[in-house]
């Protein structure tokens, strides 16, 4: 029988110390960098010197648009019509997106609460309106500002087109004239915006007829003039009648 109490661990040799690892922990600081790059850090514990390679990627902010232009087409007026802006961090970095500012009548945005961070491969959609509030062509703009490496100042242009939900029709009626003894062949029916002496001739009805209505693109909230004019079988015009005014609503 052993008596384990007087067994002892052997002391370790020389070369067994040789065998041990030791492990030495140490810090490095690295900053952003805007290129790819390639680092080397080199280390010194107890006479013992190794070096290391690191690979550092670039840290770029990046933002990109799905498009830059937006076509709304016809819409009715009182009836807005929305289309959707997407934004996407497509760097390495986070992008901060500062606002999203509109003009140009009737455009606006939401959807989207400012500033906005996006991180690395991260979207947002923002909602953009078109409320024209006339008939009409409009174009506008919509400026985003990022801390993005490239077009920190993006711009996207919007664009659509008012569409009257109304049409409109004015009915303008006169009496033959009673003191020419020159007989009228037709009657000339001309029209000009409110308060302006540029007519343009809207149409012409027979001399039986003493009625005449205008259907030619009739605008909400604008006021026309009109005047009458007699023309007898040579092709004479009587002197314009009295002015008769109109306003749409």
């Amino acid at each position: 029988m052993v008596d384990s109490r007087n067994c002892q661990t052997p002391a370790a040799t020389p070369a067994e110390l040789g065998d041990l690892l030791l492990v030495v922990s140490f810090s490095a600081t690295v900053s952003a960098v805007s290129t790819a790059q390639t680092v080397t850090l080199t280390a010194s514990a107890g006479g013992v010197t190794d070096t290391f390679t690191l690979q550092l990627a670039a840290y770029i902010p990046t933002l990109t648009l799905n498009t830059t232009s937006l076509a709304f087409g016809d819409v009715t007026l009182n009836a807005p019509a929305t289309q959707s802006l997407t934004m996407t961090s497509s760097g390495t970095a986070p992008v901060t997106v500062n606002s999203a500012t509109t003009s140009g009548t009737g455009f606006s945005v939401s959807g989207v609460t400012f500033p906005l961070t996006l991180n690395a491969n991260q979207s947002t959609t923002l909602s953009v309106e078109f409320d024209p509030t006339s008939a009409g062509a409009v174009s506008g703009t919509l400026t985003i500002s990022s801390n993005s490496s490239t077009n920190s100042t993006a711009t996207v242009s919007p664009s659509g087109t008012g569409e009257s939900s109304a049409v409109y029709e004015v009915e303008v009626t006169w009496e033959a004239p009673t003191s020419s003894t020159d007989p009228v062949a037709v009657y000339n029916v001309y029209r000009a915006p409110g308060g302006s002496s540029t007519y343009t001739l809207m149409g012409s009805v027979t001399s039986c007829e003493l009625a005449y209505t205008d259907t030619n693109n009739i605008q909400d909230g604008q006021t026309y003039d009109y005047i009458i004019e007699s023309v007898d079988s040579s092709g004479n015009e009587s002197v314009p009648s009295n002015v008769a005014s109109v306003s749409i609503p």
